[in-house]
């Protein structure tokens, strides 16, 4: 996960954080991940919100959204 130490961003560790599968998002842009306290955005909300300069908003990069894993049938 991406960290901040004073002014400075700390980046994320390629192939660590949290991984959500998109499926699980239900088309959400905002969800929360379970015991974690974290309000968690899509990179399509983020964008949305960089493009329009809102002021009051950081975004800190925790991991990614993955494709739904495909099913075995046997």
């Amino acid at each position: 996960m991406e960290g901040r130490q004073g002014t400075i961003k700390i980046p994320r560790k390629r192939g660590k954080g949290l991984f959500v599968e998109e499926s699980q998002l239900d088309g959400c842009d905002f969800f929360r991940a379970k015991y974690t306290g974290l309000t968690l955005c899509t990179d399509k909300a983020k964008n949305f919100i960089v493009e329009r300069g809102y002021g009051n908003v950081d975004f800190l990069e925790y991991g990614d959204i993955i494709p739904a894993k495909k099913s075995i049938r046997r």
